[in-house]
């Protein structure tokens, strides 16, 4: 390190001396020229010797924790000739840090002239244009920019370049995962062998495993270690705990929807009195397409709290009913079989498993007759199905003369007890 420094203080007292033929103009334009751009390289030499000195100290600093830490004092296991190699090894660092840090002095100092000695020989040759000093202040400008100290880690300082540099790792590895969620979206799209449900669940995971990846490669890039965040670890739990308490739920609720798959994507389901289709799972809410097509969105928490039917868990049939009445003197055996050969040519009622017809009740002025049985919902509307069985149900008993009644009241009004009532003498 000494010799550098002496070699650099003797190429700095010969562009001085160029400097002097300089100012008495004893040198040509090429020659000027040559100066200006050993000043430049000289100055860029200082630079990196500087960067190199710096990760030096880093990297001692970061070794005395080491050491420090894992050579306790009043450690069992270490001797009192472990103690003394240990300071000495400590010793032996701090003055080769020391020598870094004069070193590193000494450098600044030379630059300081050599910057100095370039800004002269820039205003005395007058070799740059308005652009080039513009783009001389804007490069130097921005160099500072990049050097401004935020904060530090610990002994490592976090300057803008490097702040910018981690964030720039952060957002690349955002929109990378974005890319792989989307491809993989795009070929399950196209016909590979896998639920929508299924689906979902890998492309949150690849979208979050990146995200946490990509936290981690800035922090690293940053020189920040996990431990560094330790102590933020109370501060984090309250804010969850009290700020955001009901979105955390929600995300809980949101994990254990997906994993638990009592509630996919696609399912037919009734949640708060309203029927429909769930179209998304995410990790806050669960879209559910009503029939009216308004889309319901509920906090998971929601889903999770109240009573949930879901009519394709198992599968995608589900028993429905249509209700008949018919008048007392009705052949009811006829009318059964009617319905019987109604349901069997619908090709929208399943045959398996079977239907009924059922004698329901006897109501106060017709016989109830029920038809149950078995729609597949993905493939029809119930009430479609429903209404197209009605209307052939009434056709049929119209020309088969089987009557649907109606529900009917015989009033009798006593008028020989009124007239017998008016001729009464009033008293």
């Amino acid at each position: 390190m000494i010799l550098e420094v002496i070699e650099k203080l003797t190429s700095l007292r010969s562009v001085w001396r160029g400097m002097q033929d300089l100012i008495e103009g004893n040198l040509d334009v090429g020659r000027q020229k040559f100066i200006l751009s050993r000043t430049n390289d000289f100055i860029d030499d200082i630079n990196a010797n500087i960067t190199l000195c710096v990760d030096s100290i880093q990297t001692i600093r970061e070794t005395e924790q080491a050491v420090s830490r894992r050579f306790i004092s009043g450690n069992p296991l270490m001797t009192e000739q472990d103690d003394q190699i240990r300071d000495r090894f400590l010793e032996n660092l701090s003055a080769r840090k020391k020598r870094y840090l004069s070193y590193l002095v000494e450098l600044g100092t030379i630059r300081s002239q050599y910057t100095d000695l370039r800004k002269e020989t820039l205003r005395i040759t007058g070799a740059h244009n308005s652009e080039e000093k513009l783009g001389f202040l804007w490069g130097s400008g921005i160099s500072r920019f990049r050097e401004t100290e935020l904060w530090h880690v610990g002994e490592y300082p976090i300057t803008v370049g490097k702040f910018s540099f981690a964030l720039l790792i952060f957002l690349a590895g955002i929109l990378l995962t974005r890319y792989l969620a989307y491809i993989f979206r795009k070929r399950t799209a196209d016909g590979l062998s896998m639920s929508r449900h299924s689906s979902l669940l890998i492309q949150k995971f690849i979208y979050y495993t990146g995200v946490i990846i990509s936290t981690f490669f800035g922090l690293w890039s940053l020189h920040i270690p996990l431990t560094a965040f330790a102590f933020l670890g109370g501060a984090v739990a309250i804010a969850v705990g009290f700020g955001a308490q009901k979105y955390t739920g929600d995300i809980f609720s949101g994990m254990i929807l997906l994993f638990q798959k009592k509630v996919r994507i696609g399912d037919e389901v009734i949640i708060a009195d309203k029927r429909g289709i769930v179209e998304e799972i995410t990790l806050q809410n669960t879209v559910v397409k009503c029939e009216q097509s308004n889309h319901l969105i509920i906090p998971n928490s929601k889903v999770l709290e109240g009573a949930i039917v879901n009519l394709t868990l198992n599968n995608s049939f589900t028993r429905t009913e249509v209700k008949i009445s018919v008048a007392y003197e009705t052949d009811v055996e006829k009318a059964m079989c009617i319905m019987r050969d109604i349901l069997s040519k619908d090709r929208n009622v399943l045959k398996s498993p079977p239907y009924k017809i059922l004698l329901e009740d006897f109501g106060d002025s017709a016989l109830e007759l029920t038809a149950q049985f078995f729609v597949d919902i993905k493939e029809n509307l119930e009430r479609d199905v429903k209404s197209s069985i009605r209307q052939r149900i009434l056709a049929a008993f119209n020309s088969a003369k089987i009557e649907i009644p109606f529900p009917q009241r015989d009033v009798r009004i006593k008028g020989e007890i009124r007239e017998t009532e008016e001729k009464q003498p009033p008293r």
